[in-house]
């Protein structure tokens, strides 16, 4: 099956390649509403119940870690199947789970079964496309996980408001089917017999991408774009109500302006990028963030503009994080058609682990807009400094 770097991917194609992909997100976002009563009615500690996400987390990078070297030898098709079918099967297992001990080791299973549809997605992009194309279809992709995070929140909300949190499981695992079904019916397989590798395994196909260091220096970019999304999305609430005296209602008002800005950024780069080329528009995203970063830090430090001072770069900042994020995916997988599935796990995994580690040091910095901007800062200024690497590196290739 040949790729092409010059036509457009189909849209269709994005959508189903993007609800594949942001299955993870779902499950991980979907029951954040109903953490207080499942403390109550599991009878135990909120720090138990919220380590159910770090689980989930934990989880989904093993099973990157796993399906993408399998996906390599088997197909995407089959690894899909089968970590979705664990998916659907943990996700009923935690609806009816007796205490928060037998839901906590259900999520880390549930964690590693829906990693596989994210590493299928991101692999058969880069079956079908490179270059710019690859860089737009990932635009597409990224705006459906970014956007999940916002809409997942609601709807688990009001589906445990009706229904209890247990409810909320069982559609995660009604929704799993759903993915399941549009798969069978709609994807073909992507990475066909002749382009497999068939002696790919969850030990040795990792080799031949840590000896690459172009490919470890810009995994670390869309890694470090990750951590920009994931500490606006755990601090922002924090910082936004308590810090800046915003209502709930304004909360809402103003995470949901900045989910359109990040839609309006990963739809931008998806045009642009045909005419600019994956690299620049790297670097114009890397820039533009590090300008917005730097001006939310004077911001936060001095008081300049008050509320608006603090929004505006913000919302800037999302803007341009969603012009990185897509280009560092295309440019990790560049030099890695044959072993795309382990190069989006290995990619995958270090985005997951990376923001997991480096968000909460919010908290860890006292909180508040300054700590927050800090973190954004820092982790910008780390992207940039690994996207220099990797240009010097291909240069010198």
């Amino acid at each position: 099956m040949s790729t092409s770097s010059a036509r457009r991917p189909p849209l269709g194609f994005l959508m189903l390649l993007g609800t594949m992909a942001a299955v993870p997100a779902m499950t991980m976002d979907m029951y954040l509403p109903s953490l207080p009563e499942m403390t109550r009615d599991l009878n135990t500690t909120q720090a138990l119940v919220q380590g159910t996400i770090s689980g989930v987390m934990i989880g989904s990078a093993m099973g990157s870690l796993l399906s993408g070297p399998l996906s390599d030898r088997f197909g995407r098709r089959r690894p899909f199947f089968a970590g979705m079918a664990l998916h659907v099967v943990m996700s009923v297992l935690a609806a009816i789970s007796p205490n928060i001990t037998t839901l906590l080791a259900v999520r880390v299973l549930q964690g590693m079964g829906n990693a596989t549809a994210t590493i299928a997605a991101f692999s058969a992009l880069r079956d079908r496309f490179t270059g710019p194309s690859q860089s737009s279809g990932m635009s597409w992709i990224q705006t459906v996980i970014a956007v999940v995070p916002l809409a997942a929140p609601a709807v688990g909300g009001w589906i445990a408001h009706h229904w209890g949190w247990r409810a909320v499981f069982i559609a995660l695992a009604v929704f799993g089917l759903v993915v399941m079904a549009m798969v069978a019916l709609l994807l073909e397989e992507t990475h066909p017999p002749e382009r497999r590798n068939p002696n790919a395994s969850p030990i040795r196909a990792f080799g031949p991408l840590v000896r690459d260091p172009r490919f470890l220096a810009v995994a670390v970019v869309p890694a470090m774009a990750t951590t920009v999304l994931f500490t606006y999305i755990s601090a922002s609430s924090f910082v936004l109500q308590e810090g800046f005296g915003l209502t709930p209602a304004q909360f809402v008002i103003a995470f949901a302006v900045n989910g359109v800005m990040i839609i309006v950024g990963a739809q931008a780069n998806s045009r642009l990028v045909y005419r600019v080329g994956t690299p620049r528009m790297l670097w114009v995203g890397l820039l533009g963030s590090l300008l917005f970063a730097a001006l939310l830090l004077v911001a936060s430090l001095t008081g300049i503009g008050g509320l608006w001072g603090f929004l505006v770069p913000l919302a800037l900042l999302l803007v341009f994080n969603f012009l990185t994020m897509p280009n560092a995916v295309t440019l990790a997988l560049k030099h890695h058609g044959r072993r795309a599935g382990s190069a989006a796990a290995l990619v995958t995994a270090t985005q997951q682990l990376l923001a997991g580690i480096l968000s909460p040091f919010v908290a860890v910095l006292g909180g508040g807009a300054p700590a927050m901007s800090i973190v954004l800062l820092a982790a910008v200024l780390v992207a940039l400094l690994f996207a220099a690497l990797n240009r010097r590196l291909e240069r010198r290739a």
